[in-house]
C-alpha cells in the first residue's frame, strides 16, 4: 500500500482509542520513522496526556532513533528529552528498566 504511512498517521491523529493510537504510532515508527518523529514534535505538548502505553511507544522511538543514529548530528530526538519529563512515572520506570544504558537520559530529569 503506497499511502500506508499517510493512512496510519491520519488514524493516529483522529482515533480516540488509546490502544489503536499506540498501534498506529508503533507502526508509523517502524515503517516511516521520520514521519513518526515529525508527528511527535508536532504534538510534544500533549504527550503527557497520551497514557502510559502510548508514552512507552514514544520512549521506544527515542531509544531506537538514538541507537540507530549514534554519532550523527540528529539533534531533534535528544532535544525533546526535557519535555518528556512530563511523562507518566510508569512509562519512565518501564523504559529505564528495559533500556539500561540509554544514549541521552543521563541528564534528563525524572518525572515525579
Amino acid at each position: 500500500m503506497q499511502d500506508a504511512p499517510e493512512t496510519i498517521e491520519k488514524t493516529l491523529r483522529n482515533e480516540q482509542d488509546l490502544s489503536t493510537r499506540r498501534n498506529a504510532f508503533v507502526m508509523l515508527s517502524n515503517y516511516a520513522q521520520d514521519r513518526a518523529v515529525r508527528f511527535l514534535f508536532e504534538n510534544l505538548e500533549s504527550v503527557s496526556s497520551w497514557g502510559d502505553i502510548l508514552q512507552m511507544a514514544v520512549l521506544e522511538l527515542i531509544r531506537k532513533v538514538g541507537l540507530e543514529r549514534k554519532g550523527t548530528s540528529h539533534k531533534a530526538i535528544p532535544a525533546c528529552v526535557g519535555s518528556l519529563a512530563l511523562l507518566g512515572r510508569l512509562a519512565w520506570d518501564h523504559f529505564l528498566h528495559q533500556s539500561g544504558d540509554c544514549f541521552c537520559f543521563e541528564k534528563a530529569p525524572m518525572a515525579k
